[in-house]
């Protein structure tokens, strides 16, 4: 009698989960070159937003980052596949790279105000010049710097640690290629000179490239996973 190994057992009981991901890593990919083309139709976080808003709602929707809100969405599940494909490797770790994870998607939607942008620039349509409208541009300019504020660098910080933690446990994870964790561990380190002042975000650029690389492992990984019928 053939024994079961716990990443067989895995993909047996999490097999549905298996092929969602499969399916947000190829949404993933798709969406980088959709957000080039949304970038230039739609430059990010113009100072007139709500002209921009009242000019082109869709427009100014994803002129304020829409199209990385959808990205973050279907990170969740890829999120708690890592989880679960790591876990045997070690568990603490493995839990500490799904919680840390989770908080900074969430994190994400409370940097980016945007129903909340699209409502403003609706009053502001309405207004009257004078200083209602002052006051609503004020707030405008003050429900942008949520874009790049606390709860956006927190979701940053965390999703990328979450992940270089869970490429890390990939390392010594036989259900995982070298070429995979490496691929992700070189990733997570580019996305993180971020915050290195001038150049940082030029080096980021690269980061791209590396996630597209690395989504497409995970694709090949998971290609055997068309259907739910075991």
């Amino acid at each position: 009698m053939n024994s079961i190994n716990q990443d067989d057992v895995t993909h047996i009981e999490y097999r549905t989960l298996f092929i969602i991901c499969k399916y947000c890593f190829i949404i993933s990919i798709l969406i980088i070159p959709i957000s080039i083309v949304v970038f230039f139709s739609w430059p990010l976080y113009p100072d007139n937003i709500l002209d921009v808003m009242m000019e082109n709602k869709l427009g100014g929707v994803f002129s304020l980052d829409f199209i990385y809100f959808i990205g973050t969405f279907v990170s969740i599940p890829i999120t708690l596949l890592y989880y679960l494909t790591t876990k045997k490797i070690n568990k603490s770790l493995s839990l500490l790279a799904l919680t840390i994870g989770f908080i900074g998607l969430v994190s994400l939607y409370a940097s980016r105000p945007v129903l909340e942008m699209a409502r403003l620039s609706e009053i502001y349509k309405n207004a009257e010049p004078g200083a209602l409208k002052n006051e609503l541009e004020t707030i405008s300019l003050v429900l942008m710097l949520f874009f790049k504020g606390t709860a956006f660098n927190i979701h940053y910080i965390l999703g990328n640690l979450s992940l270089l933690i869970s490429s890390f446990l990939m390392l010594r994870n036989k259900y995982y290629s070298k070429s995979i964790a490496y691929t992700g561990i070189i990733t997570i380190v580019l996305s993180f000179t971020y915050f290195i002042p001038v150049v940082g975000v030029y080096i980021t650029t690269v980061s791209v490239a590396g996630y597209i690389v690395w989504w497409i492992l995970m694709i090949l990984k998971l290609r055997n996973y068309s259907g739910i019928k075991i």
